[in-house]
């Protein structure tokens, strides 16, 4: 303390340990599984005299199957094993990763009172967040960087190193000020800004990362015991044929899916505002007007870096002409070593023949991802057909899917806040607020669950549609509500010894007048955004392309009844949708559209009995959602389903009803 000045110093040191135990590695468990496979150890319906005219679609898979599991006529044995030095531990050992999560924070603040009537905040965080690691030095990252334009490699090695550079230039300002203008303890002015700084979960790189990385662990799997018609008693011992060292460079192709880390990852940054205006109205009764802005930048993602090319490579033209029924050079020397291409056609009449819904629906980037992705004797179709190994994917190595967590989304949010209150006092309190708020953002979900969101979920507009261009999914929140208005109320009915009215009951007629309260909470949201998918995969083969509309404003869709069944969207409505061009993105983007708004009252009446001094009996009746008034989610949102635009949600309200239409 000095003066007006109070200085406050501190240090705030994390140190997080994630043990991740695990029993399921490499796809199966660490003790061996067997199935009982009529595919891998064949029953002979003569040797096992199986009727001639038993039912061969239904009835005689089921008696082989019974035959084989009655006898123990093993199929499959698998088994995952676990990392151990330079080898594998024996079958059953669980996989134990230790990983350690060091954050080092520290600040300094300045409380500073210049007037009695105003005091005013400054300090500094300074946030270190430093890679995680491993006491056993077990995590392995690629030999290259592999983000969105990186030089493309299917030479892709994992060494010895940190998953991400360290954190450490979070430097976040702090400066806020109470002022009371005249005085009087009836005002408050209030503000503040700062910049604060977000962690990582552990969850999400103990579930992606460290179980997955090349070599950690490794199934083995065992046909040729079942195949040579084995029995259960004599179960063969599993054990891996390689070492840990032979798995950190995987082939060069394959359709296995991997995740890595963006070694540039940084923490979260936030700036956040606030200004609040309070005044005291009458004894008790406030009124406050406060305005809160957030800007939200390097957000926690994650996105497939391995993202069909169709616009540098030709593939666009070669699809229109195809569609348009014409013969395309390119195509047909991309499929000219295709197996599946019959010897009287060429490559394009091939796509004609087994991708027809593909061209009605103008999923270049759909085809571009089924024929990238098609693996012939261990090479590509690409290379096969000497395009070169990077002619669709940058990466070949992981076709399933190379995703890449990052911190390269951002957020946007203000909101205007209106609130009156009364203090309970007098028998009544009650509090009304409104807001009206924007939140915008390139992705709603935290990907700790589901790194990649794929298809045509609601999530799945926050992967981005281009990952050379993120603000394509920039627009309102999943959870974004335009308007709110909420509120409560405690009244303490005015009857009863000393109340307003029959202020001299005592006794009996007390006890049945006096002591009596009504609560009660209401609450009306706006609709949250939903995004409308046409269907087809038009610009990503990762996620789908939202759908275009002709003359639409947003505005479109409300809940309404057509024979019986609720719909949001009406049939003049559902007729201006279509999907985009070959290539195209379309006119609406991500969340163009908002679902039904929600509305309930919740009432509450309690009585009071006393029984002496010091003993209470209290009886209450509670209503939640008093109108049943039911709320309803999205409808279906893919244009291509027969039921686009129609509501299907069961709701249960208080009443135990079920509104299902």
């Amino acid at each position: 303390m000095r003066g007006s000045h109070a200085f406050k110093l501190g240090a705030n040191l994390r140190l997080t340990r994630h043990v991740d135990t695990r029993g399921s590695v490499a796809g199966v468990n660490v003790t061996p599984s067997v199935d009982f496979s009529t595919a891998v150890n064949t029953v002979d319906p003569a040797s096992f005299g199986i009727p001639g005219n038993i039912n061969t679609t239904f009835d005689r898979p089921a008696l082989q199957s019974s035959i084989n599991f009655l006898l123990g006529r093993v199929g499959n044995i698998n088994q995952g094993f676990v990392q151990q030095g330079d080898g594998y531990g024996p079958g059953g050992t669980l996989f134990d990763f230790d990983a350690r999560y060091p954050e080092l924070d520290f600040y300094l603040q300045d409380t500073w009172k210049p007037r009695r009537n105003l005091t005013v905040d400054l300090g500094l965080r300074w946030e270190l967040k430093l890679a995680p690691n491993n006491p056993d030095d077990l995590i392995l990252r690629p030999n290259q960087a592999v983000v969105v334009g990186a030089p493309p490699s299917n030479t892709l090695r994992w060494e010895r190193g940190d998953l991400h550079h360290d954190d450490v230039n979070n430097l976040g300002p702090v400066v806020g000020f109470a002022w009371d203008p005249w005085g009087d303890g009836k005002t408050s002015l209030r503000g503040n800004y700062r910049i604060a700084f977000d962690r990582i979960n552990s969850f999400v790189l103990s579930s992606t990362i460290y179980q997955s990385i090349p070599g950690i662990t490794t199934g083995v799997a065992n046909t040729s015991f079942g195949q040579s018609g084995g029995r259960l008693p004599n179960l063969p011992a599993l054990a891996p044929t390689l070492r840990p060292q032979d798995f950190v460079q995987p082939p060069p192709v394959s359709s296995n899916l991997l995740t890595v880390v963006d070694p540039e990852f940084q923490a979260p940054r936030t700036h956040g505002w606030v200004l609040s205006l309070q005044r005291e109205l009458m004894a008790g009764t406030l009124v406050e007007l406060t305005y809160v802005g957030r800007k939200a930048d390097h957000l926690f993602g994650a996105y497939n870096v391995n993202q069909a090319e169709w616009r540098t490579n030709g593939f666009l033209d070669a699809f229109n002409v195809v569609q348009a029924g014409g013969q395309s050079p390119l195509m047909n020397q991309l499929l000219a070593p295709d197996t599946r291409r019959l010897p009287s056609e060429t490559g394009s009449d091939m796509v004609r023949r087994l991708f027809a819904s593909t061209l009605v629906l103008n999923s270049v980037a759909g085809l571009a991802g089924s024929l990238g992705t098609r693996i012939q004797g261990g090479r590509t179709l690409a290379e096969l057909a000497g395009l070169g190994p990077y002619f669709f994917f940058p990466y070949p190595q992981f076709l399933g899917g190379m995703r890449v967590i990052d911190s390269g989304d951002w957020s946007r949010y203000h909101a205007l806040e209106l609130k009156l209150e009364r203090r309970f006092r007098g028998g009544l309190g009650y509090q009304v607020s409104y807001t009206l708020a924007k939140s915008q953002d390139t992705r709603s979900f935290d990907p700790a669950f589901t790194v990649v969101s794929t298809g045509a979920v609601q999530s799945a507009g926050g992967t981005p549609f281009d990952i050379y261009d993120r603000s394509l999914n920039y627009a309102d929140s999943d959870f974004d509500r335009r308007h709110a208005v909420q509120g409560f109320f405690v009244a303490e009915l005015p009857f009863g010894s000393g109340r307003p009215f029959a202020s001299g009951a005592r006794g009996l007629l007390n006890g049945l007048i006096g002591g009596w309260q009504v609560s009660g909470l209401f609450r009306w949201w706006s609709g949250r955004p939903f995004t409308v998918f046409s269907g087809a995969n038009t610009y990503s083969n990762v996620v789908q392309t939202p759908a275009s509309c002709l003359g639409c404003s947003g505005g479109e869709g409300k809940l309404h009844d057509e024979g019986g069944v609720y719909w949001y969207f009406d049939p003049s409505e559902r007729g201006q949708f279509s999907a985009p061009a070959a290539g195209d993105f379309g006119n609406l983007g991500r969340n163009a559209f908002r679902g039904p708004s929600s509305f309930s009252i919740d009432l509450g009446i309690q009585k009071r009995f006393r029984f002496g001094r010091d003993h209470e009996l209290q009886l209450r009746a509670d209503a939640t959602n008093l109108t049943n008034t039911p709320t309803f989610g999205f409808p279906t949102t893919t244009l291509t389903s027969a039921t686009f635009g129609r509501t299907r949600d069961n709701v249960i309200t208080s009443r135990g009803r079920s509104s299902s239409r």
